[in-house]
């Protein structure tokens, strides 16, 4: 009896150190080891459909095909060409919902690492995603804004494998909130100009689990990044003439500094193993400095016409992870867009009753060199103007070239306002 105990001994002794082996593995060769295949657009800080996000835009610049520089719809100008608040009434009030939808092919461990899937996922967002107040005050214009510029959220999985005895788990989420405090100023009749400060706090929560041998092996891998940092935009407009202006704005470079946890849990059921890795460290977000100019010019008083172009330097785009920089081979990339406006003036009795109709197209490259990806929107819209009570509606309409499975990107605004003068 002893010498078959010890037979048993013998024998389970090389599996235990197979299976701690196997974890060993694991541990040294962790989860994003596993994706070797070429991201694409959707790394892990990418923001939700484009990483060209600046400012926020609302129905009617939406429908505009985010032609919005020289021409101020709303006070959501701030956030991009502050000079333009000088155009607007004494009193503005905005709020902003919208409806997101983007497709995805390439993500996290989709398609680059142990899940695979052979068509294009895709989620949608609901957001209110902006509200803001403007004043003026003798000759300063100030305006005070908060909005959701950036949605880190992808598709959740929940795949079995192709045995069913490999289950996966993903989840991530995440948002970048702004506030911003803008001011401008009058230089003239003919030149106006603006500065505004911003504040950006958000989060970026990303968490992965795999089993493997029927459950006995559980790897979990969560990683959340809390980020903030700040940064100033501004711009200037030039009324050439009355029916002629343009405009030219910036926004300078910052990096969205995290402090940023991960927790790796290796889980043995057959050795009795549990492993656990836990880190908290600095990660940096190096976001590019931003140039833009636009035109708007008005054909009558019913119809005018309005195009802008945005340059993102993202060549000096840096992301360092826990302490290690990341490789990002982005290039420096330039998007266009614009449109038209009619403004409908039914005759009807009663408060001046106004309704504009939009129409317009962007186009916007992304910034990996591989794949060599862009997208082009076709963008539309109308509103109702009542008085000092308004409500804009905008959609646009995007489908991506480049990439090796075709992405597409839809996005809808409706925006609520008021604007009034002292009386």
């Amino acid at each position: 009896m002893k010498g078959k105990n010890l037979m048993q001994k013998f024998i389970r002794t090389p599996l235990k150190i197979s299976y701690v082996l196997l974890i060993c593995f694991f541990l040294l060769n962790p989860i994003k080891a596993q994706a070797q295949l070429v991201m694409g657009q959707y790394e892990d800080e990418a923001p939700f459909r484009t990483w060209n996000v600046f400012g926020l835009l609302t129905g009617a610049s939406l429908s505009m095909g985010a032609a919005h520089y020289a021409h101020s719809f709303d006070l959501s100008a701030a956030l991009t060409n502050p000079s333009q608040l000088s155009q607007l009434p004494q009193y503005t009030a905005v709020i902003n919902g919208s409806l997101s939808r983007a497709a995805f092919f390439k993500y996290s461990i989709v398609n680059t690492g142990p899940v695979h899937k052979e068509n294009n996922s895709s989620l949608m967002l609901p957001s209110l995603d902006f509200g803001g107040l403007s004043m003026r005050l003798k000759d300063w214009n100030f305006a005070l804004s908060t909005s959701i510029l950036e949605n880190y959220a992808r598709p959740s999985i929940s795949f079995e494998g192709y045995t069913n005895n490999y289950p996966v788990e993903f989840e991530q989420n995440g948002l970048l909130r702004n506030i911003n405090f803008a001011l401008s100023r009058n230089l003239g009749k003919h030149v106006s100009i603006g500065l505004a400060i911003n504040y950006v706090t958000g989060n970026i929560s990303k968490k992965i689990e795999e089993e493997y041998f029927g459950g006995a092996v559980i790897i979990s891998d969560n990683k959340s990044h809390n980020l903030q940092g700040f940064y100033f935009n501004g711009g200037v407009t030039v009324r050439i003439t009355s029916r002629l202006q343009a405009a030219a704005v910036f926004r300078t470079p910052y990096e969205k500094i995290s402090d940023s946890e991960s927790f790796l849990r290796y889980k043995s059921m057959i050795t009795e193993t549990d492993i656990i890795i836990s880190s908290r460290e600095a990660s940096t977000f190096k976001q590019p400095w931003i140039l833009g100019a636009g035109i708007n010019y008005n054909f009558s008083e019913k119809f005018r016409a309005a195009v802008d172009t945005t340059f993102f330097n993202w060549a000096s785009y840096k992301v360092t992870l826990f302490g290690e920089a990341r490789p990002r081979d982005f290039k420096n990339i330039l998007t266009i867009g614009g449109g038209f406006e009619y403004m409908c003036r039914p005759q009807v009795s009663g408060p001046l009753l106004n309704i504009p109709i939009w129409l317009g197209f962007h186009y916007d490259p992304q910034p990996m060199k591989n794949p060599d990806s862009h997208y082009f929107y076709i963008t539309f819209g109308t509103g109702l103007v009542l008085d000092d009570f308004f409500i804009n509606a905008g959609a646009a309409l995007g489908f991506e070239n480049g990439s090796e499975s075709p992405l597409d990107g839809q996005r809808i605004e409706i925006t609520i306002g008021y604007r009034s003068e002292k009386k």
